[in-house]
């Protein structure tokens, strides 16, 4: 599978994780956005379970390179190739499966994995071509 794929499977349902969240919340908590402490927020979706399956399921490097695309959203952009940022983003988490889940649990992950391909394709990278081969070498293979 190719690695855009993968990246569209964890955007779809990231992305329907969010919507149910901000359907289900509102119904919940009275005052919401504002949360008293000890309400419930209910069961989650059933998406959050196959996220949480699918990202554990990935190799450490296409884990990498998903956290990669949710911090290039942050403004890494412009500045050198993503994967320049490599080293930086695995001090963010101490293994990949820390990375895996923490990005599962995310409530922003839908919007910055979105933002972070757009910013991307904008600086003309295809994440298929993406390595976690620093500076000059992924520079030529990222660009397509």
């Amino acid at each position: 599978m190719k690695f855009s794929q993968t990246v569209n499977k964890v955007l779809a349902l990231s992305q329907a994780i969010r919507d149910y969240w901000s359907v289900e919340l509102p119904k919940r908590h009275p005052n919401y956005p504002f949360v008293n402490e000890g309400d419930e927020d209910g069961p989650p979706p059933p998406e959050q379970k196959k996220l949480t399956k699918l990202l554990a399921s990935l190799s450490e490097d296409d884990i990498y390179k998903i956290a990669l695309i949710t911090r290039y959203s942050r403004g890494y952009s412009g500045k050198k190739c993503p994967t320049d940022y490599l080293e930086e983003v695995k001090q963010w988490y101490e293994t990949p499966e820390e990375a895996a889940l923490l990005m599962a649990e995310s409530p922003a992950l839908a919007g910055e994995l979105s933002y972070g391909l757009e910013e991307l394709k904008t600086a003309g990278y295809d994440v298929d071509y993406l390595t976690l081969t620093p500076s000059i070498q992924a520079d030529k293979t990222a660009k397509r």
